[in-house]
């Protein structure tokens, strides 16, 4: 886009003193990278747009066309499948320039599209006691289903025929009378009422049965029924029996202990107060059980020790020797020793006076003053004179 210098106006009045001058555009637009504004097809070019972005104008470009942009497109050739012919997606064309872009692909049988007649197959008609069917409506070019029947109640009209009494009826349960429909075969049962005088035999029991103890009559009990508890045969008395002791307790037990036997006790009737069983006697079941001992001399090199044990049940003493104890020596004693004088002395070896082992070796003492001379005699020397002899 061209410029222009500018009109020179005058400050008071407002007129055009001198008119400017076009200033001649000095570039091409600098555009920048354009936006499709419309695709281009197989038969259609498209356009993009580009804007400066010094002066915004907009400048467009027609774009070359797009083989494979196909716009509009179009199915041809299709084929429905039924249910015995198999069927065809079709292909797909340009509606544009007519290019075949994809071919169709066959499809499977559709069984739920049926061609031809119909039958009806499966009809059944109900009964007393089963249910009936309209039948399934089936293709006739490929005998499936085309829609499926309708179940028919049964009629529920038995036709019943007394079979008799199958289960009698007793005093506590009711019996069962049979039917049999002549149509189906099919059994219906009813029950029968109670009999109160019918006791079945074979379902007796015994009640208010009492046993005969040492001090008290006893009772055979009664017969009752088993369903509905009638007696029906009374029991009798029984006399006393002497031998049956029902109530017991134990006296003159006594528990065993270590080194002491025990008693089990005897058996006394509450009752009449008769010795039942006599008790027998109960052996001692352990020894000693002896706590962990106190140490009453303790064992020296030469005399074994004593350790008294107590039992814990009985409080008895049991006494035991103990091993010796080389390492305890009781009584010692100093040996070899000498004091120190002018010469050194020694402390002496310790031993037992008891094994007379050497326990300790002594140490050398240092001496503690000068020699004792003492004058012995005099010797004559080689030269004439006297020496004189001392001794310490």
């Amino acid at each position: 886009m061209d410029g222009y210098t500018g009109d020179t106006v005058c400050s008071s009045c407002g007129g055009v003193l001198t008119a400017g001058t076009v200033i001649p555009r000095t570039r091409e637009h600098d555009l920048d990278v354009g936006t499709i504004q419309q695709a281009s097809t197989c038969t259609t070019p498209g356009i993009k747009r580009f804007t400066c972005k010094i002066c915004y104008a907009k400048v467009y470009e027609s774009l070359p066309l797009d083989p494979n942009n196909h716009y509009d497109t179009e199915v041809k050739d299709t084929v429905t499948a039924t249910c015995v012919q198999k069927g065809y997606t079709g292909d797909t064309y340009c509606q544009e320039c007519g290019t075949l872009l994809e071919k169709g692909s066959e499809t499977d049988v559709d069984l739920t599209r049926h061609v031809g007649s119909t039958y009806i197959a499966n009809a059944k008609d109900p009964t007393c006691v089963n249910n009936g069917y309209t039948g399934d409506t089936m293709c006739s070019s490929c005998n499936n289903v085309v829609t499926a029947g309708e179940e028919i109640a049964a009629t529920g009209a038995h036709d019943w025929v007394d079979q008799g009494i199958v289960l009698p009826a007793t005093c506590s349960a009711q019996g069962t009378r049979r039917y049999i429909c002549s149509v189906c075969k099919n059994r219906h049962e009813e029950n029968v009422p109670i009999d109160p005088n019918y006791h079945a035999l074979y379902m007796t029991k015994l009640e208010n049965v009492v046993t005969a103890t040492c001090v008290s009559k006893g009772y055979t009990g009664d017969t009752c029924c088993g369903r509905c508890g009638t007696v029906l045969e009374k029991g009798s008395e029984t006399a006393i029996d002497a031998s049956n002791h029902v109530n017991t307790h134990t006296e003159n037990a006594k528990a065993a202990a270590c080194g002491v036997d025990g008693y089990s006790g005897d058996t006394v009737c509450d009752d009449c107060g008769k010795t039942v069983a006599s008790g027998s006697v109960v052996p001692m079941t352990r020894a000693h059980s002896l706590d962990a001992g106190t140490t009453q001399q303790a064992s020296t090199c030469t005399t074994p020790g004593k350790k008294r044990y107590t039992c814990t049940n009985c409080y008895a003493t049991v006494l035991e020797t103990l091993p010796l104890d080389p390492n305890n020596h009781y009584f010692t004693e100093v040996r070899n020793d000498a004091d120190p004088t002018c010469v050194a002395g020694y402390s002496g070896d310790t031993y037992c006076k008891e094994c007379g082992k050497l326990l300790e070796k002594g140490q050398t003492l240092s001496p503690v003053q000068n020699h004792n001379w003492k004058f012995i005699y005099i010797q004559p020397a080689e030269d004439g004179t006297d020496v004189d002899v001392y001794q310490c």
